[in-house]
């Protein structure tokens, strides 16, 4: 039998006692083809476990060892509560509370806990769980300790030194002479504005940034609104219109605006001015309002729908009437949801915010009529409209915008792409 053949237990001791009997182990080992060293190995290995045969085992008390595992497991408890009172107080000494798993820690604060996280008998994990800690962020300060100490846990902004693609400085000073001519127009009109006038071409938030810098934006806080602008969508002018009055302060008069306005485009199709506000007076600039657009001389499926609110004017047997008449259908907004009617209520909030109430008191009617008129003259044909893409009111119920807003795109992409030229060959050279 070959010296590396596999033998059984039982054989094994069979050669074991055979050579112990004989006394003469290389004869043995020979005979049956082994080792020497192999046969001394089972000879240990056969005493090693005789040895047990005489041990006096002693039968177990199943509650005795209930009992001893739940001593066990109250002590284990015990430790691990300490442990962790331990960890929080010290937390609690260098200045932290809470959960900093995304708090933005200095680096004597990130050492401390390192330090912390080592001397804890508990495992990394545990520890990190007790202090709020992502564990990935401790393997990573260490990484960084290890490489550069202190100087490693000190935290970087993670941008670039140089962008391409940063605004050039004669492009921010065209920005900042651009917005002191124009101090009533915001960042985001004035991106527009410039585009459109070939002054420079950036987007809304790169005005910002540099309007901000330079002072010309006042800090301030803002409370977020709800917006008040129609849920009703159309896609094209003429569809859906809205109407509604609001009163205009005049000195010894009553004075009330009435306006048409459609609701694709936000056009005021007629406003008017009126020193009352009957349903006779919502007649007359409804029909104005038609024969402008063109509306009499269209089939009555083509004819645009009527949004307003229930004021008594609207819902007076004579304006139903005239409706009926000429076929239009109306939709009167639900009791307390005014956001139904939002866009004409948003457009009487621009007239009084950016030109009424800027003013002194009209002295006449005539004066205020005279005003209102030019102002919506201005809103139509020149003020960029933040409901319709910046462009104007005008530029969208004549099916203009989308040809405006590709343009503003390529102006912006092509100013992108000088810019990066030229940052990149300014670097170049400074290098």
């Amino acid at each position: 039998m070959s010296k590396n053949t596999k033998r059984s237990p039982e054989e094994k001791m069979e050669i074991v006692l055979e050579g112990l009997q004989n006394d003469n182990i290389s004869e043995t080992c020979r005979k049956h083809g082994i080792y020497e060293s192999q046969f001394y190995q089972w000879k240990k290995r056969l005493i090693g476990s005789a040895s047990k045969v005489f041990r006096n085992k002693k039968k177990k008390d199943p509650e005795k060892e209930k009992l001893k595992d739940e001593v066990d497991k109250l002590k284990q408890t015990l430790v691990e509560q300490t442990c962790e009172l331990q960890i929080l107080k010290k937390k609690r000494q260098i200045g932290l509370h809470g959960e900093i798993k995304n708090d933005w820690l200095a680096a004597d604060e990130k050492r401390k806990l390192m330090d912390i996280v080592e001397e804890s008998t508990l495992p990394v994990k545990t520890t990190c769980e007790i202090l709020e800690l992502n564990s990935w962020r401790y393997y990573d300060w260490r990484k960084r300790y290890e490489a550069d100490g202190m100087e490693g846990l000190k935290n970087h902004k993670s941008t670039p030194a140089a962008c391409p693609h940063s605004l050039l400085e004669e492009e921010k000073q065209a920005i900042v002479d651009y917005a002191l001519k124009h101090p009533d127009q915001r960042h985001r009109k004035l991106a527009k504005k410039m585009m459109d006038d070939d002054i420079v071409y950036v987007s809304a938030s790169s005005a910002y940034r540099v309007l901000k810098e330079a002072g010309l934006i006042p800090d301030q806080e803002y409370h977020k609104q709800k917006k008040a602008d129609g849920k009703i969508e159309v896609d094209q002018p003429n569809k859906m219109w809205h109407t509604d009055i609001s009163y205009i302060p005049v000195k010894n008069t009553h004075a009330y605006l009435i306006c048409v306005l459609d609701g694709y485009s936000r056009k005021i199709i007629h406003g008017e001015l009126s020193q009352t506000m009957t349903a006779d007076d919502m007649q007359r600039v409804l029909s104005r309002a038609m024969y402008k657009a063109g509306i009499f001389d269209l089939d009555p499926v083509s004819r645009p729908v009527l949004v307003s609110d229930n004021g008594t004017q609207l819902v007076a047997k004579s304006f139903t009437e005239f409706l009926e008449e000429w076929e239009i259908r109306h939709i009167r907004t639900a009791v307390k949801h005014p956001e139904t009617n939002g866009k004409i209520e948003v457009f009487h909030k621009t007239i009084k915010y950016e030109n009424v109430y800027r003013k002194e008191t009209y002295q006449s009617f005539y004066e205020a009529r005279e005003d209102i008129e030019d102002f919506i003259d201005y809103y139509n044909s020149e003020r960029l409209h933040q409901g319709v893409d910046y462009v104007t009111p005008d530029q969208k119920y004549n099916g203009k915008a989308d040809e405006i807003i590709d343009e503003r795109k390529k102006k912006h992409q092509s100013a992108i792409d000088r810019r990066k030229r030229l940052n990149r060959k300014r670097k170049s050279t400074a290098a």
